[in-house]
């Protein structure tokens, strides 16, 4: 029947089918006269049944739908197909509408679907990436996709943030940018608690007992035991995050405080025990499952130390920041945002160390020699060139022609160390699984060759493969069983099998015993995934360069060892080349930023953002109701009198007093919000009107700023806390 048909409407709303269906069961259309039904009601009864274990439908799936609803007339049921599918709430996937596979779905669906994978693991998207998620969907029409890109873009739920001044180029959802809000509200709360001191006679006597604390350290263990119940450390691969927090809760614990370790990893958490002295440890996982439980409670407000935090979620992030504020308990986190991020939706780690001032590491300890030294801050600033030079002229990587030669090269390297000095502690690391397991069989085999292997034994292992083990193998847990004391990512080597029963002495010296009949996570420990050397030290290591490296994966991999690391690497450029084309397939940032830090919010509550400068980068910029607490004038690129209505001398050398009197006149001058939005008065920084909440700064200034700071004494700080209340002094 053509779409064109009039029907005569009597107004049935959806609640009256629900009450007919209670009445009748399945004979819900049974006796009510089908013309008289409301179009609308009908769309939202099918596609609610239909959507309820999947996201899209096709012409057949409604027959049957009506069928069930025990409409046994043909043209009935054909009718009513066509005016659910020609509905204005319903998608068609594919150009040809009327096909007999073309998949449908409603617009409130397809947003949702779209929406939550793009932002499962980043906060923000591009047309390019909702593009992508639509042809993984096999939506293959270039003109259909680019209609669906634009329903999801114009949806309500979707908000744009601008990169550039022509145009938006990425976009987050209000859910997204909801949570990071809070997590951002529950960190400024908790930053207002100042009743976490210790005591600066004791803080002072720890200190005196370690007076081989590089000076960088002894600043960072006095920050964290301020009174603020927020605080964040910064540190470098290799700098003495780990001896920072054992220092730090030996001084809460003497001040009679309870502290709490807690990471992302079991591996961590373990480490945390056993190298940092931390009593009480556990994943952040399990630790927010016992709250909600009610197994673990924060009632005496504890210290909750959280390392490698930078791995951590937002929405984990924003758990434990929740309830830290409802107990009042004081969170310290610790991390580096240059290593691995969170494999979920993340990148707050390095928002709230910037906001809150975080204490940093930067002197490496890891390594003896200086050069090496250098080679690491090179890494963390993202001067790739220089850092492979460093490891070049140290004869640290090793040049191949092929994958195949590096492979080999690497296994005959890593033989021949392992008969020089068996002593050491070393550790293979590639990228992809696959590239492991391969790694695996042909170093197991090397093992062997040396003698170090008895008489092989077949298990079954967790992934459905079964491997041969035999005393003396390299083994590493790849799941985790509290009970027995078995944790994922550990390593060791195989001291006895007894039937199912192995027996495996960890790294550390600790032996365990299971059972494979019962647990079956484990797999051969000579190669492991990058991923799972975050956090770890070793001796020696060995590295196996591909494609799929990026910046954060390569400044895991290359920071993990004491002595040295031999990277391999196949390239068949000339010598003069190779080193640049290196550096630049390494350095390949794979930036996953918080939403907030693009969204500008230019309501009211972004006078308290005043001085939320991102000033590392060289970029001005604000992000939605948060506010920076310490900016150093110095670094930042716009002046200050521009920005603040203040000349800068006045701005270097005012009290703390007549700073508070100045910014609140700031802060009431109408024309302030402008002055923020605009630092230099026209709109050059910014993407369009002023009052567009999407519009994000862009562009640093150009001007020389050793001229701009003439007159700003060096390294002068300027302390905006007391915006949002009385002047506490550290």
């Amino acid at each position: 029947m053509a779409d064109s048909t009039e029907w005569e409407v009597r107004m049935i709303d959806p609640m009256e089918m629900d009450k007919a269906e209670s009445d009748y069961g399945d004979d819900l259309l049974d006796g009510i006269d089908l013309d008289a039904l409301e179009t609308d009601a009908i769309v939202e009864k099918v596609t609610k049944g239909l959507l309820t274990d999947r996201w899209s439908f096709s012409r057949n799936d409604i027959d049957r739908a009506l069928s069930k609803m025990n409409i046994t007339a043909a043209d009935m049921r054909a009718e009513l197909i066509e005016k659910i599918v020609g509905h204005q709430d319903i998608l068609a996937l594919s150009e040809t509408s009327g096909a007999a596979t073309t998949r449908y779905t409603t617009r409130a669906v397809l947003v949702g679907k779209v929406t939550d994978e793009l932002t499962a693991e980043r906060s923000t998207f591009s047309k390019h990436d909702i593009d992508g998620s639509l042809l993984e969907m096999e939506i293959t029409a270039a003109q259909t996709r680019e209609e669906l890109t634009g329903e999801i873009l114009r949806h309500e739920d979707v908000i744009s943030l601008l990169e550039r001044n022509d145009a938006a180029t990425r976009f987050t959802t209000r859910s997204v940018l909801a949570q990071e809000r809070q997590l951002m509200g529950d960190a400024d709360a908790l930053s207002e608690m100042r009743q976490h001191r210790v005591g600066g006679d004791q803080c002072e006597s720890l200190l005196q007992r370690h007076a081989f604390l590089h000076e960088e350290q002894k600043q960072a263990v006095t920050q964290l035991t301020g009174a603020e119940g927020f605080a964040v450390l910064r540190g470098e691969a290799g700098t003495g995050k780990t001896m920072v927090l054992a220092l730090v809760r030996e001084a809460y614990e003497n001040a009679g405080r309870r502290v709490l370790a807690l990471s992302f990893t079991n591996d961590v958490v373990q480490d945390l025990r056993q190298t940092a002295g931390f009593a009480q440890a556990n994943t952040v996982d399990s630790e927010l499952a016992r709250l909600e439980n009610d197994a673990s409670t924060w009632e005496d407000k504890p210290v909750v130390v959280v390392d490698e935090a930078a791995m951590l979620s937002t929405e984990k992030l924003a758990a434990l920041l929740h309830e830290a504020r409802k107990a009042g308990a004081k969170v310290i986190l610790a991390g580096d945002d240059h290593q691995l991020p969170s494999i979920e939706r993340g990148g707050m780690f390095g928002t709230l160390a910037d906001f809150h001032c975080a204490a940093e590491l930067h002197e490496v300890f890891r390594v003896p020699d200086d050069a090496q030294k250098r080679a690491f801050n090179h890494m963390h600033k993202g001067e790739w060139e220089k850092a492979l030079k460093i490891l070049d002229e140290l004869e640290f990587i090793h040049w191949r022609q092929d994958l195949e030669s590096a492979r080999r090269g690497l296994v005959e390297t890593w033989a021949r160390d392992n008969e020089t000095a068996p002593e050491k502690t070393r550790m293979v690391f590639a990228f992809t699984n696959a590239e492991v397991d391969r790694l695996n069989m042909k170093l197991r085999e090397v093992w062997r060759q040396q003698g170090r292997l008895r008489e092989d034994h077949a298990f079954k292992t967790a992934a459905g493969r079964t491997i041969l083990v035999a005393i003396g193998d390299r083994l590493q847990l790849t799941g985790t069983d509290k009970p027995l004391g078995l944790y994922k990512g550990r390593t060791g080597a195989v001291q006895s099998i007894d039937g199912s029963h192995l027996t495996v002495r960890q790294d550390d010296g600790r032996d365990i015993t299971f059972d494979t009949a019962a647990f079956k996570s484990f797999s051969h420990g000579y190669a492991g995934t990058i991923h799972r050397g975050q956090g770890k030290t070793l001796d020696q290591t060995y590295l196996l360069h591909t494609d799929h490296w990026r910046a954060n994966i390569s400044y895991v991999a290359l920071t993990r060892h004491r002595d040295r690391t031999a990277l391999f690497v196949a390239s068949k450029l000339e010598p003069g080349e190779r080193l640049c084309a290196l550096a630049q397939n390494i350095g390949r940032i794979d930036d996953r930023p918080p939403a907030s830090k693009f969204l500008v919010d230019i309501d009211k509550t972004l006078i308290n953002a005043m001085a939320s400068l991102k000033v590392r980068d060289g970029l001005p910029g604000q992000v939605a109701g948060q506010k920076r607490k310490v900016v150093d004038v110095e670094e930042r690129n716009d002046a200050p009198e521009r920005v603040l209505g203040l000349e800068p001398t006045r701005l270097a050398a005012d009290g703390p007093g007549e700073r508070i009197k100045r910014l609140k006149r700031y802060q009431a001058s109408p024309e302030s919000h402008g002055a923020i939005m605009r630092p230099t008065g026209a709109a050059s920084h910014m993407g369009g009107d002023c009052h567009n909440e999407n519009a994000i700064p862009t562009k640093p200034p150009t001007a020389d700023l050793s001229k701009r700071w003439a007159n700003t004494p060096p390294r002068r700080k300027l302390d905006l806390r007391p915006l949002r209340g009385s002047s506490h002094g550290r």
